[in-house]
């Protein structure tokens, strides 16, 4: 008889606890919209909420931030978001006018504003202006990248200034000052989350770290081997790893070259024979061919913003790695 009530009982207690595991709030769904605009930004964001919920993306194809029109998807993402992560408005060119227009901005992270981000003016026309020393050997600007904590020159920058140029997350130094500013404005809009927001900062700061060392490692060989590139993109990359680009046929801000300026591209290529030359499949390379015409220039392939991955938390440390990889195995090639 006892053995059938205790039978009951617990039968009672497993509805009970299936009753209330059904009533009770999961404290790890984020009850916030978060919208990123760029994959690399969708990358660090999605990192730091794991376990809580998932960031939209604005451009999820290989659309160009300068030229990127915004769809009503897009449109309505904006309204209904309780929080905004992206670069600025010298990146995302199509987010000016939209967020202009809202009243209440405090939503709105900007990363190009972080205190202390390094930030690096954009190169003459990359590498060849008119103006340009000819003296292609000697780029004073990585004699220091042993030191690459220490910018002196780079102090004074205005966050705001159009001369800065804004591929930011590509040095992951300043992808982990990103992530700790996504981490206290998710706290500030989903204080319920904290602690997963902490604990996966924590994880994401050593992750960014490792690949720091990695990439250094990687491309320690090579650093001071010439090269090329079609956009010139990867500043930031080339800057905290120490690697010589000689001249890019179109700028940091697109803009593309004049007759002129391939000739003097040319010319830059007679004099310092670089290894390789690097494009990115967003755009038309076409005027590659012309430019290393009569030259042994190898092409390969890089990418500043994770069109080759699948978006998501390993998104950027996954299309660093395979940028640094790309590098590494063109210079290094006999």
């Amino acid at each position: 008889m006892f053995k059938k009530i205790q039978k009951y009982i617990f039968l009672i207690l497993c509805f009970i606890v299936n009753i209330i595991s059904l009533l009770k709030v999961n404290p790890a769904l984020a009850d916030i919209n978060v919208v990123t605009t760029i994959r690399p930004i969708h990358s660090l964001v999605s990192s730091i909420m794991l376990g809580s919920g998932m960031p939209s993306l604005i451009i999820n194809n290989i659309g160009n931030p300068h030229s990127y029109n915004l769809r009503p998807s897009d449109f309505k993402k904006i309204k209904n978001a309780n929080l905004i992560f992206w670069i600025g408005k010298e990146m995302e060119v199509f987010l000016k006018t939209p967020f202009e227009n809202l009243n209440d901005k405090s939503h709105i992270i900007e990363f190009s504003k972080i205190p202390d981000l390094e930030l690096l003016k954009y190169r003459k026309i990359t590498h060849y202006d008119d103006d340009h020393d000819d003296d292609h050997d000697d780029h004073d600007d990585h004699d220091d990248h042993d030191d690459h904590d220490d910018h002196d020159d780079h102090d004074d920058h205005d966050h705001g200034h159009m001369n800065i140029d804004m591929h930011i997350w590509l040095s992951p130094i300043n992808a982990m000052m990103m992530a700790d500013v996504i981490t206290t404005s998710l706290i500030k809009f989903d204080s319920a989350n904290a602690n997963i927001y902490i604990k996966n900062n924590q994880k994401l700061q050593m992750d960014l770290k490792n690949l720091d060392q990695e990439i250094s490692q990687r491309l320690s060989s090579v650093k001071d081997i010439k090269y090329l590139s079609f956009h010139d993109g990867f500043q930031y990359f080339e800057h905290r790893y120490g690697l010589t680009n000689i001249g890019s046929i179109i700028d940091a801000s697109d803009n593309k070259p004049s007759v002129k300026k391939i000739k003097k591209i040319r010319d830059i290529i007679a004099v310092n024979n670089p290894k390789c030359i690097f494009t990115e499949a967003q755009y038309n390379a076409k005027i590659i061919n012309s430019v290393i015409s009569g030259h042994s220039i190898k092409i390969a392939n890089l990418d500043a913003i994770g069109i080759g991955q699948n978006i998501g938390a390993d998104l950027y440390i996954n299309f660093m790695r395979q940028n640094s990889i790309n590098i590494a195995q063109c210079l290094s090639a006999g």
